[in-house]
């Protein structure tokens, strides 16, 4: 692996694996997981547990979920750093090949051109520093302000 990343919730687990490939996970709860585990006791025996588990897995392979009840969000390659968002849950930035992307739940990614690696993204700003460039880049999350006036009578 080459770089990871935790959602500020612990919700979401952003993976970049050697073959510079980002993979975003959304986590099962660990409540879920003790609700799940609580069934499996009350099951009538092994042999019939077992085979709802060997189900239960095929399905969600078919779904595109991971063996411990995460799913899959999001998958993108050439990808080298990640990191989550601090403030936003489903915001995300990661670098590579000479561009610096952010992310934000199903919207498609924004690109733009930057040499530098993602380390961080704190509020509005995703640190990023390379030689030619030592300050954050700013990302602006919300439009610019109206200059329109409203006048009611």
């Amino acid at each position: 692996m080459r770089s990871l990343s935790l959602s500020a919730g612990r919700s979401r687990l952003a993976v970049v694996d050697s073959d510079e490939r980002l993979t975003v996970y959304e986590l099962a709860r660990q409540r879920e997981r003790r609700q799940e585990k609580q069934e499996d006791d009350k099951a009538d025996g092994a042999r019939r547990r077992r085979a709802e588990v060997k189900e239960a897995k095929e399905e969600r392979r078919d779904e595109g979920l991971t063996a411990d009840g995460g799913r899959v969000l999001f998958a993108e390659p050439h990808v080298s750093e990640v990191a989550f968002s601090d403030e936003a849950e489903d915001t995300l930035a990661f670098s590579g090949r000479g561009f610096l992307s952010i992310k934000t739940a199903d919207f498609p990614a924004h690109a733009q051109s930057s040499q530098g690696a993602v380390i961080g993204f704190v509020g509005s700003k995703v640190c990023s520093p390379s030689p030619s460039f030592q300050n954050p880049t700013c990302i602006n999350r919300s439009p610019p302000p109206s200059t329109q006036t409203f006048s009611f009578p």
